[in-house]
């Protein structure tokens, strides 16, 4: 696996994800996102479980995406 189990604390509350290859897998739900692009590439496409793609950014450890607002990595 790529990355380590990191929390995520956002408007809808925190969880807990893990990405691997181009999978961000939720702990908590088992829900499973598509992620095209590397977290340093500035802007990447996410197809969440319900089948909508939307484009995220990430500086830091701060994530931006039009559909979860602003979300904070630790």
């Amino acid at each position: 696996m790529d990355d380590p189990i990191r929390t995520v604390l956002g408007p809808d509350g925190m969880h807990m994800e893990q990405e691997f290859g181009s999978l961000r897998w939720d702990v908590l739900t088992g829900e499973t996102s598509t992620v095209i692009g590397e977290p340093g590439d500035g802007l990447r496409v996410v197809t969440r479980p319900d089948g909508t793609s939307v484009t995220e950014q990430q500086v830091g450890n701060m994530r931006f995406s039009p559909d979860r607002g602003v979300e904070t990595i630790f």
